[in-house]
């Protein structure tokens, strides 16, 4: 569609009033190729802002076990980014304290403050 606007402009030349109305789906003109590149882009923000993370203390609230390693649990940063710690099962359902101690491809890890280590 958009390589046919080239044929259509000296239309719009003749008639200024003249309205033209592209349809279809962005995604399919831009094609793959496009979509990937942005999906990379949306990647390496991402990445950028969990390595920022790194050494901060967040807050999360414990959502339960972690997914790849039931010894772990795994909750939730204000940011909406996953954090795997290890931690007593009693923490499930509350908010704790974490220093943000590694940033992996899609989670962060941490580790809880002192006063929660038993």
């Amino acid at each position: 569609v958009f390589s046919q606007l080239g044929r259509w402009r000296p239309w719009k030349v003749h008639r200024p009033d003249l309205i033209i109305g592209v349809g279809g789906c962005v995604a399919s003109q831009e094609g793959e190729a496009g979509l990937l590149d942005l999906e990379r882009q949306i990647n390496t923000q991402a990445q950028a802002i969990s390595r920022r993370m790194v050494g901060t203390r967040q807050r999360i609230l414990v959502e339960g076990p972690a997914r790849k390693d039931p010894r772990q649990l795994a909750g939730r940063t204000e940011n909406n980014r996953v954090v795997n710690f290890s931690g007593p099962d009693h923490l499930v359902g509350q908010f704790v304290d974490l220093t943000i101690t590694e940033a992996l491809p899609n989670s962060l890890r941490g580790a809880l403050s002192d006063a929660f280590i038993a």
